[in-house]
């Protein structure tokens, strides 16, 4: 069983939409330590991107390391904008 906390809770939910939709694992070495990891989805709408913490990573096992795209320098409220366009388009786009 997967212990839980809300960044394993979000990252889970994270893992299933990288089912969906394309989706990349980068590095940022700026970033906080223990949370280097960016998850990116590519929705229609955008990019969307979470940092992951550490002991998350291994949720993502499914996920492109191999072609990292770079950041398009969204904002968190660009990241939920696209996310709530995507959702009143059907869920595709």
């Amino acid at each position: 069983m997967i212990a839980m906390n809300r960044y394993t809770e979000r990252t889970l939910l994270i893992a299933l939409l990288a089912r969906h939709f394309p989706s990349d694992l980068r590095l940022d070495l700026d970033a906080e330590r223990g949370f280097q990891s960016v998850m990116t989805l590519h929705l229609p709408t955008g990019q969307a991107s979470w940092h992951v913490a550490d002991h998350d990573v291994y949720l993502l096992g499914h996920v492109d390391r191999l072609r990292p795209s770079e950041w398009d320098g969204h904002t968190t409220a660009e990241k939920y904008d696209r996310i709530r366009r995507l959702i009143d388009q059907g869920g595709r786009g």
